[in-house]
């Protein structure tokens, strides 16, 4: 079942909003404050965090910010949700701090709920994504060196029928194109295994000044920044 934190000062407030979502088929656990509901949300890493504008002891913004900064690998969503007297600047500031939706009271059962729903579909697609993004870094980092066992040994004995005296004719051509397509699949497995290198963060990039005056007939521009990678 969908976990959800329900993080609320006002114990009125707080138990009639865990009522509704629990009716709906939702495990909520229940929060009076910040450190409690920051403490439940890493205990438990729920899919979601309803969190109440004004808390007992810290900001909801700032419980908000902590929440997004603590569990930015795995995402928590959090919904914020104010008294319905809150001015339209406080939405801003809730929103640009990270929740992923705000509500004014007050909410009935009906919007609150499609509201959670809403927000959860989001919360899969979001890891349904991030699940295929793993899975395309962790298939573009083996399959360079999937490719590198077959491709060696090719090579070798490309080099060893190179020193032979004996082909000539179409054994030599033959020789001459496989040469050159093995030349040609070894640039692509290095392309690959710079893109594995790439997407797990190993590549170190170094800048340095470069004159082109030397190789360049117009000579429009002194100097020039190249970047170089290295792993």
């Amino acid at each position: 079942m969908t976990l959800i934190i329900n993080v609320d000062g006002c114990e009125r407030a707080r138990n009639s909003r865990s009522r509704i979502l629990k009716s709906a088929g939702f495990t909520v656990v229940n929060a009076a404050s910040g450190h409690d509901g920051l403490q439940a949300v890493n205990e438990s890493v729920p899919a979601l965090v309803i969190l109440a504008v004004d808390l007992p002891d810290i900001a909801g913004v700032e419980m908000c910010r902590r929440i997004k900064a603590r569990w930015a690998e795995h995402p928590v969503l959090v919904m914020r949700i104010s008294a319905g007297s809150r001015r339209a600047q406080e939405k801003i500031i809730s929103l640009e701090s990270g929740a992923d939706s705000y509500l004014c009271e007050p909410i009935g059962p009906d919007e609150l709920v499609a509201s959670v729903r809403a927000l959860l579909r989001l919360h899969v697609a979001e890891k349904t994504l991030r699940d295929a993004q793993h899975y395309k870094d962790c298939f573009l980092a083996t399959l360079p060196h999937e490719l590198r066992n077959p491709f060696v040994p090719i090579r070798n004995a490309l080099q060893l029928l190179g020193t032979c005296n004996g082909p000539s004719g179409i054994y030599a051509d033959a020789h001459r194109i496989a040469s050159r397509q093995v030349k040609h699949l070894g640039r692509l497995v290095d392309d690959l295994l710079d893109l594995s290198r790439v997407s797990n963060g190993t590549i170190v990039l170094q800048k340095e000044l470069v004159d082109l005056r030397p190789c360049s007939p117009f000579r429009l521009w002194p100097t020039s920044m190249a970047i170089h990678s290295s792993v």
